[in-house]
């Protein structure tokens, strides 16, 4: 539970700065919605990966970590990037935000049990 809190907080630092660069690309380049809410997916899917591999040291329960940290980091980011915008909107939208946020951080927590370093054993 204490490596899946940690790994959700790490992600959202890891979001908050990539989409900082998103947002400054942007700035020189313009890019089309579709292309923004695919790379945002990205983001969100590289920074539970970081996260995961960097903050689950324990490997057993990978899978269950990752899906408690996924799930913790989607309802957080919708938070912290709505407070950002002004826009708190619920809808259909969250419910499948939440469901693939928990999902790749059920993926991403078994890949770093999977291919993780061993915790050390001082």
């Amino acid at each position: 539970m204490k490596e899946g809190l940690k790994t959700a907080l790490v992600s959202l630092i890891f979001s908050s700065v990539f989409v900082l660069a998103l947002s400054l690309l942007i700035a020189f380049k313009p890019l089309s919605a579709a292309w923004v809410h695919g790379i945002d997916q990205g983001i969100k899917a590289l920074s539970l990966l970081l996260a995961s591999f960097l903050c689950i040291k324990d490997k057993s329960k990978g899978a269950l970590k990752g899906l408690f940290a996924g799930t913790l980091y989607s309802l957080a980011s919708f938070f912290l990037f709505g407070f950002a915008a002004g826009d708190f909107g619920v809808d259909v939208s969250l419910l499948a935000d939440i469901g693939l946020g928990s999902a790749m951080g059920l993926i991403c927590g078994a890949l770093s049990v999977a291919f993780g370093k061993k915790a050390s054993s001082y």
